[in-house]
């Protein structure tokens, strides 16, 4: 439905790579739609933000009214912004086959959503919930991460309050969780990650304490996650590690054995906070906004 997202969350390759937003005339999708519904009653929309798409909800207004003619669709999203959860959307995806809602906040505190540019208020989030109980889905997933720039146990607790507050409101609640990993081309790739010892820590106790309320938690394994970050952000001083990598099995224990072996400071690409002036090693992939906009978001958001 679109490329790019105009909310710009701080730690999203996908919203910074893509810029400008730019959405598929109504028309187009419209026409993408009644020919897919030719051959499949399966549809899909995708991208960064579909529901940002000005004309989202003509959309599934036009989805609604075949399905009311007695057309069998199955429509799927792979999640939807808090803002765009309307009881007619919801109903619209109930009858359309959907069973379950994926809905990603990022952060329990308002406070560390502004941080990273999601400014949806607790209020929204009950308040969406409450419109998937009452409108015929059966489950909601949410969507969080760990470790994000500046986070606090104060913000950790905030997650813990928040899914205590939602699950009164919706019972077939469950949490998702991944741990922050700095992308290149956006206003965190100067941010180092935590240790791994911290965020097993708080991993640790979110799981401790969503299992005392009753509430289904999937988290992240934070050493995997460790090493997206030196992937994401390595240079071609790991090209021969990589290598040696993959040939060993590709698995966390060859990671950890080679880059010893090989004397690899892993740590460095992890967990090192650079300087905007620091010179990096994707730079020379120029894209639109370049790396002056990135600085001037990244001293708005930290």
């Amino acid at each position: 439905m679109a490329r790019g997202c105009a909310n710009r969350c701080g730690f999203c390759l996908a919203s910074y790579l893509n810029l400008p937003l730019r959405s598929v005339p109504e028309n187009d999708l419209f026409s993408a739609i009644d020919f897919g519904l030719e051959h499949t009653n399966k549809i899909a929309f995708l991208g960064a933000q579909v529901s940002a798409h000005p004309k989202f909800f003509d959309v599934c207004e036009y989805i609604n009214k075949k399905i009311s003619q007695g057309k069998n669709i199955e429509m799927h999203f792979s999640s939807l912004r808090i803002d765009a959860i309307t009881p007619e959307v919801v109903k619209t995806l109930a009858a359309a086959g959907q069973k379950n809602i994926t809905l990603a906040i990022e952060a329990g505190s308002e406070r560390l959503r502004k941080t990273i540019n999601k400014n949806i208020t607790e209020e929204q989030i009950i308040n969406a919930v409450k419109i998937v109980a009452e409108n015929g889905l059966k489950g909601v997933k949410i969507y969080g991460m760990l470790g994000i720039p500046s986070e606090t146990k104060d913000d950790i607790d905030s997650i813990i309050k928040l899914a205590k507050n939602l699950k009164k409101e919706f019972k077939n609640i469950s949490f998702g969780f991944s741990t922050f990993v700095p992308k290149p081309h956006t206003p965190f790739q100067w941010c180092g990650r935590e240790q791994t010892v911290n965020l097993e820590k708080k991993i640790s106790y979110l799981q401790k304490e969503m299992h005392k309320s009753g509430i289904q938690v999937n988290l992240p394994s934070a050493k995997w996650d460790y090493w997206q970050a030196v992937l994401s952000r390595g240079d071609s001083s790991l090209t021969d590690f990589l290598i040696e990598v993959y040939k060993d099995g590709g698995n966390l224990g060859a990671f950890k054995k080679l880059a010893k072996k090989m004397n690899i400071n892993s740590d460095y690409f992890a967990l090192n906070n650079f300087d905007t002036k620091d010179k990096l090693p994707w730079d020379f992939i120029k894209i639109s906004p370049g790396k002056d906009f990135l600085i001037s978001e990244y001293n708005r958001l930290l």
